[in-house]
């Protein structure tokens, strides 16, 4: 799998995960009114990738490292939340 898209999928399981306890944390608390669309988490998102390119031009391999601590961190911290989703 080359960097590019060990960033891309970075950033979508950390974007999506935290997205997904979002949603979770909403249904959980009986939330009447749907909330509206909320940007911060595309933008966190961008500046992520941002973060993970220009960290890829330095050292591939550190930022190849630092791609699977964010995939993993994003999956301990939200995994609860995106399975019982996907349930």
């Amino acid at each position: 799998m080359g960097y590019t898209t060990l960033a891309f999928t970075t950033v979508v399981v950390a974007v999506g995960g935290a997205e997904a306890a979002r949603l979770a944390h909403r249904d959980a608390s009986g939330a009447a009114a749907p909330q509206p669309f909320s940007m911060s988490p595309v933008i966190g998102g961008f500046v992520l990738g941002l973060f993970l390119f220009a960290a890829g031009i330095a050292s591939e391999y550190i930022a190849t490292l630092f791609c699977y601590l964010i995939i993993i961190s994003s999956l301990l911290v939200n995994g609860l939340s995106v399975f019982a989703i996907a349930k």
